[in-house]
C-alpha cells in the first residue's frame, strides 16, 4: 500500500492507499518501523509503498457498522522513485 500521509504524533492515524480511488486511515502499531521513521533511519517521502501485515476490526454497533484497520507489523519498506538533481 502507498502512504499518503503519515502524522509523526503519537494518537494520530496515518492515510494509506491501496491502488484504488479511495484511501483509508490505520494506526501503526509497529513500534519498531514507527521508532525507525522517528529517530531517521526510515525517510518517507511521496510514493513509498509498506509491505504489510494488517488487522481490520469490523464492530456492529446501534449506529451501524465501523470498520478499524491496524498495521500489526511492516514487512518491507520500499523507498519511492526520486528524481534526480539536474546539473
Amino acid at each position: 500500500m502507498k502512504i499518503v500521509t503519515a502524522p509523526f504524533r503519537d494518537g494520530y492515524v496515518w492515510r494509506f492507499s491501496d491502488g484504488g480511488e479511495k484511501t483509508f486511515t490505520a494506526t501503526v502499531e509497529d513500534e519498531s518501523f514507527f521508532n525507525k521513521v522517528a529517530s531517521g533511519q526510515v525517510a518517507l517521502s511521496a510514493n513509498d509503498t509498506l509491505r504489510c501485515r494488517i488487522v481490520e476490526t469490523q464492530t456492529l454497533a446501534a449506529g451501524g457498522l465501523t470498520k478499524e484497520t491496524a498495521i500489526k507489523a511492516v514487512i518491507d519498506f520500499v523507498p519511492g522513485a526520486k528524481q534526480m538533481r539536474l546539473l
